[in-house]
């Protein structure tokens, strides 16, 4: 039969333009929570921002949503990659990496398959 075969130029040429995703926001708030009152203002969010670990600030920050700013070393992140391991010591870096966890957010890791292909 007749086909008509159209150049490659022609079925590109009709093709939507791609757009890039939007950029989440600088603060997301964690999903199905409680938002804390105090939000930003917060002295148990305060607290972690500035290094200072403890138990009751993170059962609070399990408890109530808090801002979340995007982690400056992004998947580079040392505390999230020991929390993705499992990776806890005597040393009790563990409540520092949990809490870091709960202050900040960090990119999905990609997951490998036993053949190398990504998931």
């Amino acid at each position: 039969a007749n086909v008509v075969q159209q150049p490659v130029s022609a079925i590109v040429a009709t093709r939507p333009p791609m757009t890039a995703a939007p950029a989440p926001p600088a603060h997301v708030p964690p999903p199905n929570m409680n938002p804390c009152e105090y939000g930003i203002h917060c002295q148990n969010y305060i607290a972690l921002k500035q290094y200072a670990w403890s138990e009751g600030h993170l059962q609070h920050m399990q408890q109530f949503s808090h801002p979340i700013e995007p982690c400056k070393y992004g998947r580079e992140c040392h505390a999230h990659k020991r929390l993705i391991g499992s990776r806890t010591t005597k040393e009790g870096y563990a409540l520092a990496d949990r809490c870091h966890e709960l202050t900040y957010h960090h990119p999905p890791r990609e997951r490998f398959s036993h053949a190398g292909a990504v998931d």
